[in-house]
């Protein structure tokens, strides 16, 4: 009988330690989100703004690490202010957009294959109904856009940066 109450306590505390490993293990995701949103939205000048880096190098520090065959445009929106649009030219060569909500979940991927050379999509706040495939709604307020242009070569890097300098991230403000 008296080893009920030690036995009782090493129990209690174990689920507490164990619960407490779970919730930090599920929250992970987030934090890590969050400090990337943080950085891409620092290096665009805001959210919801278009940006783009020199393929081959990370965005923000400019050091090698990003694939040097790849041109990226980046942006961290927040719907906290209305929908956002996206739109832009799409590269000839292999081309995607890619949606990740707040838990770095990507919930949303449009290829080259299935647009006619151009996109224009827009993201909705948690909670909105879609009226059109060219509607997304976000599982969460805040996110990242990712568009990827397979580049090929090298020759092919001006093209690339004049396509990415032409997308548009933008908050769609209701009408006055």
């Amino acid at each position: 009988m008296r080893l009920m109450y030690p036995v009782a306590c090493l129990i209690a505390g174990s689920i507490s330690v164990f619960s407490g490993f779970q919730w930090k293990t599920h929250n992970i995701p987030y934090e890590i989100m969050e400090q990337q949103i943080a950085r891409l939205h620092t290096g665009a000048g805001g959210y919801n703004r278009a940006n783009y880096g020199v393929p081959g190098k990370n965005l923000k520090l400019q050091i090698e690490k990003a694939n040097p065959e790849i041109q990226s445009v980046y942006c961290a929106y927040d719907l906290s202010a209305g929908p956002v649009r996206a739109y832009g030219p799409v590269w000839d060569g292999y081309w995607s957009l890619s949606l990740y909500q707040a838990n770095s979940d990507n919930y949303y991927v449009l290829t080259n294959s299935e647009t006619d050379g151009a996109f224009d999509v827009t993201i909705l706040p948690p909670g909105s109904e879609a009226a059109s495939k060219d509607e997304v709604v976000s599982p969460s307020s805040k996110g990242i856009l990712l568009i990827r242009m397979f580049l090929g070569s090298a020759d092919a890097i001006p093209a690339a940066r004049e396509a990415a300098a032409q997308t548009a991230c933008e908050v769609i403000h209701a009408p006055d």
